[in-house]
């Protein structure tokens, strides 16, 4: 339990509807193919494909490992809805972890997601 005002501690381990969206994805090497169509369904502002390229930036998975453009892409997920990445992100503003901790900010995205 926690108290009022104090987020509550959640559980890294991906959920069933994130290995559903793909967060499970290995990710394709930056020059190969595989990667360039992604990016090209992130350009096109995919909700899904910027939640897998955010996990892949988060943990360092086929790209060097760049808190700051995780969040910005599970940002942009978020805030088409993308449950999962509203989840991500709210763990990222709840640590701080590629940007300003904003526990308010979190604790909406816990809610929402």
């Amino acid at each position: 339990a926690h108290r009022v005002g104090q987020l509550p501690s959640v559980s890294p381990s991906l959920s069933p509807r994130a290995l559903a969206d793909g967060a499970h994805t290995r990710c394709a090497h930056p020059h190969g193919r595989r990667y360039g169509r992604l990016r090209q369904q992130v350009n096109r502002g995919e909700a899904k494909a910027q939640y897998r390229l955010a996990n892949c930036y988060d943990r360092g998975d086929g790209v060097a490992q760049d808190y700051f453009e995780a969040a910005r892409l599970y940002r942009l997920a978020a805030d088409q809805g993308h449950v999962g990445a509203q989840f991500s992100h709210g763990i990222c503003l709840r640590d701080g972890t590629g940007g300003t901790q904003d526990h308010a900010a979190a604790a909406r995205l816990f809610r929402r997601a």
